[in-house]
């Protein structure tokens, strides 16, 4: 059997460290940073000018199910989805089979191509000087992973007649500078959906089976350009027309901008944030051990139900008398009945004080303890107090005397 040794202030210590640890897990919920929110550049976690934050935002005020796609392979990709590849860079893009393998798994596909190579801070929705255009050359490389050649050209402000091909038109002209447009190709590989005088704004052309859409002006998507209103409308339209009927959801691919997160459970705790939940686990589990540990003490063997010999029976009675506050009349009765016993023992007849005189003679001859008077003394006077121990020891030197004087082992 074990010995209980779990103390309250241990107990209520194992409840202050569960409290904390079920708070600092509630803010850091609550209060933790959308990370990777915070780096600017042009994807879906940016407020910067360029970031595409503002786009998702819309998309899901509008009822869409958008999600921002980190692994690979994709975790949230399916056949019911659009596959937004918004601005990859054409040294960060995927090779041709895992961008063949995201094809065909995915419904649709928009290919968004780059424009700006900017860094702004975050929540700076203007342009600067510093953030340049990219070449034109560098934003139709983006079409060659899809073994499709055209040419990229800038054309001022935009405006105009826009023509819409086989899409309703959304009422409003969009407000782009440096308007960028793929040249219409002479083989008429790429379908005009949006178009001006000058270019192609959408269009969609034939890949490994699939219809991949593109959209070759990003102004039309960033932050900056969503502030206005016929932007925002009529990116909202590309989106839709770029959707199957049956397509249920906008997967924005940010692995494409160096945002991949591995599927090793263990390595992502070993990561930022989830190394807080790690190291608080960790606490947490020590002082559950610990106070646990508390309960297991050495195996302490338990006394036998009845010990053997006449002490266990004497330690008993006194012990019950004492509860039921008899002991000084028994206490004085029973040194009355042991001296009366070894008299009988002893042979000894006359009156009472012979008898004591012939105890007392035989008891200083023996050399065996003999106080009568002091014995009856103390019964009364402890047993008065309530001294259990005491009266327990009075009666045990009166039968130790009887054991001496019969020879009794």
């Amino acid at each position: 059997m074990t010995e209980p040794r779990f103390f309250r202030f241990r107990i209520w210590t194992m409840v202050v460290i569960a409290g904390m640890s079920f708070l600092a897990l509630l803010l850091f919920i609550v209060f933790r940073p959308p990370l990777p929110e915070g780096v600017a550049g042009a994807h879906t976690f940016s407020r910067g000018a360029v970031g595409h934050k503002l786009l998702f935002e819309t998309l899901d005020r509008l009822g869409m199910d958008v999600r921002a796609e980190r692994f690979r392979p994709p975790a949230t990709l399916d056949s019911d989805a659009l596959l937004v590849l918004a601005e990859p860079g054409h040294d960060a893009m995927l090779d041709r089979a895992v961008l063949r393998g995201l094809v065909q798994q995915a419904g649709s596909v928009l290919v968004v191509l780059p424009k700006r190579a900017a860094s702004l801070p975050q929540g700076e929705n203007v342009l600067r000087q510093e953030d340049g255009l990219i070449p034109v050359g560098s934003s139709a490389d983006v079409l060659q992973f899809f073994d499709f050649s055209s040419s990229v050209g800038r054309f001022g402000r935009s405006g105009g007649k826009m023509v819409f091909h086989n899409m309703p038109s959304p009422g409003s002209a969009p407000s782009i500078d440096d308007f960028q447009l793929i040249e219409r190709p002479a083989d008429g590989r790429l379908e005009e959906l949006i178009g001006t005088s000058h270019g192609i704004l959408m269009g969609r052309f034939p890949w490994e089976g699939r219809s991949i859409y593109v959209l070759s002006d990003p102004d039309l998507f960033a932050n900056h350009g969503m502030v206005d209103d016929g932007n925002a409308i009529l990116a909202v339209s590309v989106i839709r027309r770029a959707m199957k009927p049956h397509c249920t959801s906008v997967v924005f691919d940010e692995v494409c901008h160096g945002f991949e997160l591995q599927r090793s459970f263990w390595r992502r705790l070993l990561t930022w944030p989830f190394n807080l939940i790690l190291v608080h686990g960790l606490i947490v589990l020590f002082f559950v051990l610990w106070a646990s540990s508390l309960k297991l003490g050495r195996n302490v063997p338990l006394p036998a139900a009845i010990s053997g010999g006449k002490r266990f029976l004497i330690d008993n009675v006194v012990g019950l008398l004492a509860y039921y506050r008899h002991e000084i009349r028994l206490g004085q009765k029973y040194l009355d009945d042991t001296v009366r016993q070894v008299a009988q023992q002893l042979g000894l007849a006359g009156s009472n004080e012979d008898i004591r005189r012939e105890l007392d003679r035989r008891s200083r001859q023996r050399n065996i303890p003999w106080q009568p008077e002091e014995w009856r003394h103390a019964l009364q006077y402890r047993a008065g107090r309530g001294h259990v121990r005491q009266v327990l020891q009075t009666v045990r030197e009166i039968h130790q005397w009887k054991k001496e004087m019969l020879h009794e082992r």
